[in-house]
C-alpha cells in the first residue's frame, strides 16, 4: 500500500476494508502500513516507501472503516502533523525500529510520543513496534521493549 500510493488510493483500501465487510461490530478491524522491510539487521538502505504517503493517504485510511491503523515511525521518522486528518482511526505508532540493533532511549520514544499527542488524543494512540521483530537477538528486543513500555508508563492513562 505505502509503496504503491496510487493503486491504494484507487482500489487498493476500498478492497481492503471489504475484507471486513460482515465482522461482528465487536471485533477491531486493524490493518498495518508497511513503509518496507530489510534483508537483515541494521541495513540501512533498503527500499522505504516516501515519507509523506502517510499524509497523503491519511484521509482515504480514515474513513476506511478501520479501527485501528498500524504506521511506521521508528525506522524512518516523519512530521507526525498528518496524524490530525484522523478523526476516526486510532493510530498504532510505530516507536521502536524492528531491524535496527540500536536501542532507543526511553526519552526519545517520549519524545515522538509528546508529538503524536499534538495530533491525536490519547485514547486514539496506541504505541507499538514498527513492524515484526525477527531479526532483533532477544536481548536487544527486551530492551527496546522495556524501553517502550517505560516510556508509555510516564503517560497519564486516558
Amino acid at each position: 500500500m505505502m509503496r504503491e500510493p496510487d493503486i491504494a488510493k484507487e482500489y487498493g483500501i476500498e478492497h481492503v476494508s471489504r475484507c471486513f465487510k460482515g465482522l461482528p461490530q465487536e471485533v477491531t478491524k486493524a490493518v498495518h502500513a508497511c513503509c518496507g522491510y530489510p534483508l537483515y539487521l541494521d541495513q540501512e538502505d533498503y527500499l522505504k516507501a516516501d515519507r509523506s504517503l502517510y499524509g497523503r493517504l491519511a484521509n482515504k485510511l480514515d474513513s476506511a472503516g478501520f479501527d485501528r491503523l498500524s504506521i511506521e515511525d521508528a525506522h524512518c521518522p516523519t512530521d507526525l502533523s498528518f496524524l490530525s486528518k484522523f478523526s476516526h482511526t486510532t493510530v498504532v505508532l510505530g516507536v521502536v525500529a524492528i531491524a535496527r540493533s540500536r536501542v532507543e532511549p526511553v526519552e526519545e520514544i517520549r519524545g515522538r510520543v509528546r508529538e503524536a499527542l499534538r495530533f491525536l488524543p490519547p485514547h486514539r494512540l496506541v504505541l507499538a513496534p514498527d513492524c515484526g521483530l525477527g531479526f532483533l537477538p532477544r536481548d536487544v528486543l527486551r530492551a527496546k521493549l522495556k524501553n517502550m513500555v517505560a516510556a508509555a508508563k510516564t503517560f497519564p492513562e486516558n
